[in-house]
């Protein structure tokens, strides 16, 4: 039987500690966009008097959601502090300090880290300009697209498609689960749970035959991320960067609440269970996906999840440069030890 994703109610405490700071600052964006967005110049004054408002709150980062189709709201994304969360650089300097004597001994050549305490809404980064290819990582965009349209097409995830031709060139993958088989009929959300649980390629292959590419980069547009291009196989991001994916889904402020929960429930079923799940102590619940890349030699294999320790949630995010994944695959493991213990004997709340 499947872990249980955490209730409603364990979700709404991601505001308790900050409940005043955040109520300020919805108050002062409201204060600073009393027009309604009716026009073109009508939305770029109030986002003006936006952006004058918020520079009043210090240390403070508001991110709109950028939603061309509406033009009576300004969704608001991401909040973002742009120091680092004092509670948490002890963890920091450990990770650090970890990183460094794996990158002296030859098991990586550099690697990042990102840790966001989700009921602070609070970070710290380590290595936080350096770029990686997200591999697999980026199957959770295609799962946020399909999510998305089916909101305005009920019927889309209840689509059947056949799997009737094998692909060729499919990115090599080190770490195999269980696939689609051929000449054999799937919904699309049965393709969507093979391709976030198993990971499998073919299924995403599949899927990605079945949606506009357009689609696909809109969300990448919408979350203020680099515009994809399919003629650049190799798609550079940050950490923190990626790592919105994973905010909008616990913040349910992409997708309807009920999809953001499917969607993080299917997180919690990925069978690779040789990262972070290493760290935790066993029956805590994860929502989490791995990736790799090779390319020009340099392998990169990386991890992102959302750990649900008790009621203290944050999301760790892991990526990594080295020679050889078996050498790699174990620092995931042990980094997420290092944030485990951090956050569930220190003084962070």
């Amino acid at each position: 039987m499947p872990p249980t994703t955490p209730t409603t109610e364990k979700k709404k405490s991601i505001f308790a500690v900050k409940i005043p700071l955040f109520v300020a600052i919805i108050l002062l964006i409201v204060a600073g966009a009393t027009a309604f967005y009716i026009n073109k110049k009508t939305e770029a004054l109030c986002e003006k008097r936006v952006a004058e408002s918020l520079k009043k709150v210090e240390g403070i980062s508001v991110r709109l959601l950028v939603e061309d189709e509406y033009k009576l709201i300004k969704p608001l994304a991401f909040i973002d502090f742009t120091k680092e969360d004092t509670l948490l650089l002890e963890i920091k300097n450990s990770l650090q300090e970890y990183i460094e004597d794996k990158k002296k001994d030859g098991s990586i050549t550099n690697a990042s880290v990102y840790l966001r305490n989700l009921n602070r809404h609070q970070d710290v980064r380590v290595n936080p300009k350096e770029v990686y290819f997200p591999g697999s990582l980026m199957k959770i965009p295609i799962m946020l697209t399909f999510l998305k349209a089916s909101e305005s097409d009920p019927s889309l995830l209840d689509r059947q498609v056949p799997f009737i031709r094998p692909y060729d060139n499919l990115p090599f993958q080190n770490i195999k689960s269980v696939g689609i088989e051929l000449g054999k009929v799937y919904t699309i959300r049965q393709l969507i749970e093979y391709m976030i649980t198993h990971s499998d390629n073919n299924a995403t292959a599949l899927l990605s035959e079945n949606i506009d590419f357009e689609k696909i980069a809109h969300v990448f547009k919408n979350l203020q991320l680099p515009y994809p291009d399919t003629k650049q196989p190799d798609y550079g991001l940050t950490l923190k960067d990626y790592s919105r994916f994973f905010r909008v889904l616990f913040n349910a402020t992409y997708l309807s609440w009920k999809n953001s929960e499917y969607a993080l429930e299917l997180l919690t079923k990925t069978d690779y269970q040789n990262g972070i799940a290493k760290g935790v102590d066993k029956g805590v619940v994860i929502a989490h996906k791995f990736g790799e890349r090779n390319s020009d030699g340099v392998q990169q294999l990386h991890e992102v999840g959302i750990v649900y320790l008790q009621n203290r949630p944050y999301l760790l995010g892991i990526m990594t440069k080295g020679n050889d994944i078996k050498k790699m695959e174990p620092i995931l493991g042990e980094i997420s030890k290092i944030v485990y213990s951090g956050m569930k004997d220190g003084q962070v709340d």
